[in-house]
């Protein structure tokens, strides 16, 4: 080149002009490609830039010729060109996980000293098998806690993901898995490319390209998943048939627990833990801490907000229990699920350790000490 500014310099297309320009930028686009990330090194001697592929609008392929136009201030004018086609490819039409938990949703356990409960190994089929791009793209969205909470890792092609605690506290949030042909680098970041389908009045459809920042999946999913005015929640593959974008966009909920962030409970339950339970064994300790807190069956049910004959019921193994009502009675008698259940899940150690824990918490510095010397003497 002859120059080391870039405002000498200009793109132009012979397939379709450009109608969002930022040379401040670097940036040139329209419904086909993008020309971003132009810049110039070396004392102005080379020109880089990033061509991104956004559409064929629903043909086979497009070419076109990027011309590169130099025109100084002196009217030295001097253009090179590029040949440019754009094809498209096979891409992913479904994408399933193949180990799914039955609540469809991954519980990591911080209290535990079981290596297999602090991490979880995602497998998933593609399909396809023969596409262009057969790996996936994962994104964590923390709804509390950190992005960083959790560390992944994945295989070579990207359709095992092993998901590791990388925190000392709880959290939630969300697990995203897209195929890896929907992320696109546009001016430097990843975004997630959709499109938009107009059918026009002699019944042709256009297609239009949406970018959006994978940093903004999380907000957009839904809109994603269920189409809007601004976006069709499908795309066409090469024999213009539609593929949902709910059949490639995984959502995994990830909890991690810690004993605080999680109410009361150690580990995470569901109402599919409450169906094989001794609740003979259940009643009982509820029974014992309840008379332990000094409590009558009426004071228990009008703290829980529930019949005095439902709490009895329970004590006497003649009813089921609720997740919901469950977890009202643990914080009632300031216990917690684990321990109510202690002796009925493989964690019955960390339960009994985490409610001796719990109770020396409330001591004042004189009683643990005497408690101190009592188990030194036991």
């Amino acid at each position: 080149t002859y120059s080391d500014s870039l405002e000498y310099f200009t793109f132009t297309s012979a397939l379709q002009d450009f109608y969002e320009v930022s040379e401040s930028r670097g940036m040139w686009k329209n419904d086909f490609y993008n020309v971003s990330s132009v810049a110039l090194s070396n004392n102005g001697r080379n020109l880089t830039f990033r061509i991104s592929a956004k559409s064929t609008n629903l043909q086979t392929s497009v070419k076109d010729v990027l011309k590169i136009v130099y025109r100084d201030k002196n009217g030295f004018e001097k253009i090179s060109e590029i040949q440019i086609e754009i094809r498209n490819v096979k891409r992913l039409e479904s994408v399933q996980w193949v180990n799914k938990t039955v609540d469809n949703e991954i519980y990591l356990n911080l209290t535990t000293s079981n290596a297999s409960e602090k991490n979880f190994t995602i497998s998933t089929s593609v399909e396809p098998s023969d596409a262009n791009d057969i790996g996936l793209t994962s994104l964590y969205v923390a709804s509390s806690g950190s992005s960083n909470d959790i560390k992944i890792s994945t295989s070579s092609i990207g359709q095992i993901f092993n998901v590791n605690i990388n925190t000392t506290k709880g959290g939630k949030g969300d697990l995203y898995l897209l195929p890896n042909d929907m992320v696109k680098n546009v001016d430097g970041f990843n975004h997630i490319l959709v499109y938009k389908y107009v059918e026009n009045e002699d019944g042709t459809i256009t297609e239009i390209p949406i970018n959006i920042p994978l940093s903004s999946l999380s907000e957009k999913y839904d809109e994603i998943i269920s189409g809007s005015e601004e976006i069709s929640n499908y795309f066409y593959n090469n024999e213009r048939e539609k593929v949902y974008y709910k059949n490639i966009i995984l959502k995994i909920a990830i909890t991690i627990a810690d004993g605080n962030s999680e109410g009361t409970a150690i580990r995470v339950y569901n109402q599919g833990d409450l169906e094989e339970i001794d609740y003979a064994k259940l009643g009982l300790r509820i029974k014992e801490l309840r008379i332990k807190k000094g409590l009558t069956q009426d004071n228990l049910a009008e703290l829980v907000g529930c019949n005095t004959s439902h709490i009895s019921n329970i004590e006497n193994n003649h009813t089921k229990v609720s997740l919901n009502v469950l977890l009202s009675i643990a914080n009632t008698l300031n216990t917690s699920i684990d321990y109510l259940l202690a002796n009925q899940y493989d964690n019955s150690q960390l339960a009994l350790d985490n409610e001796i824990l719990r109770a020396i918490k409330d001591c004042d510095n004189q009683k643990k000490e005497k408690i101190l010397k009592i188990i030194e003497i036991i």
